[in-house]
């Protein structure tokens, strides 16, 4: 048996600090991703997300003159519009852990689980290596600094934007960190406000993202633990016999009758199956719709 080499945490955080192009690119392509961009004192034209923007000027109104916010003036309300967004991580054991004080439900939804209360060490693989690595970094060189990463293909999202902040006790340590954190998912919004329950799921069947309409039908929280089956977070028993590859290429639809709970009540439902490549990854799109030939006496 082959064991895979873990990469060295300081020489991780080591790259971090002159731009990741060595064992932070390998890190990533060694697990099939693409390199992130890391960039210390970011301009103002390198902030191209309208959130990060604010984010950017509310922490330029508190900071000092060299970026840093200060424990003294540091207020979590001030950033009150931006929750949804927002993580705080405060800095432990000398910067051996870093632990979510404050994780935005806006994060929570699109990863599937609240890290509030965790660590990074609770992120498994690469991610969860960067992460503690960029902190770190920061620890070193306590400036503002932008990350865009591509995250796991369970994530339903092609990147997220990071920027994060450091927040400074008297003496200049280190002693929080505060991040601004979006993903950029162009398909999202438009998949919220569709009247009809939509799931995504991967080549598992494991839904990967589900609507507003499916989360109201179900009754599941904004946020889950993306370990369900479509049969788990539905209780649809759909039999789904080609991978979704084959769906997209083929461009074939399918629809099924099932039977769904809705309002404590059994209902058919017509169930359509059809496939997406979403950032180079294939999915199922399950979307369902009230079969009204049930209706029909």
């Amino acid at each position: 048996m082959i064991e895979t080499l873990q990469p060295d945490p300081k020489s991780l955080s080591d790259d971090v600090l002159v731009g990741g192009s060595g064992a932070v690119r390998k890190l990533f392509e060694d697990a099939g991703s693409r390199s992130p961009t890391i960039r210390w004192s970011p301009r103002t034209a390198d902030l191209t997300n309208q959130q990060i923007r604010e984010f950017a000027r509310i922490c330029q109104s508190v900071a000092g003159p060299d970026g840093r916010i200060s424990e003294a003036d540091f207020d979590i309300e001030v950033f009150r519009a931006q929750y949804p967004w927002l993580m705080v991580l405060r800095v432990e054991d000398d910067g051996v852990m870093f632990r979510y004080t404050y994780y935005g439900e806006g994060i929570a939804a699109v990863r599937g689980k609240s890290m509030l209360g965790e660590t990074t060490a609770g992120f498994v693989g690469h991610i969860g290596q960067f992460f503690t690595s960029v902190y770190r970094a920061i620890l070193q060189r306590p400036t503002w600094l932008l990350t865009i990463h591509e995250p796991p293909k369970e994530v339903f999202a092609r990147n997220w934007e990071r920027l994060i902040v450091p927040v400074v006790d008297a003496a200049g340590r280190v002693t929080r960190i505060v991040v601004m954190n979006v993903p950029d998912n162009e398909l999202r919004a438009g998949l919220e406000i569709i009247p009809d329950p939509v799931m995504i799921l991967d080549e598992n069947q494991v839904v990967r993202f589900a609507n507003k309409a499916a989360r109201q039908m179900f009754d599941r929280q904004a946020y889950y633990h993306y370990d369900m089956t479509l049969f788990d977070y539905t209780g649809i028993n759909l039999a789904i016999d080609l991978p979704p590859a084959i769906l997209v290429r083929n461009r074939a639809v399918h629809d099924k009758v099932c039977l769904a709970m809705r309002n404590s009540l059994l209902q058919d439902f017509l169930v359509t199956i059809s496939g997406a490549e979403l950032w180079g990854h294939p999915f199922y799109v399950i979307t369902l719709r009230m079969d009204v030939r049930s209706n029909d006496g």
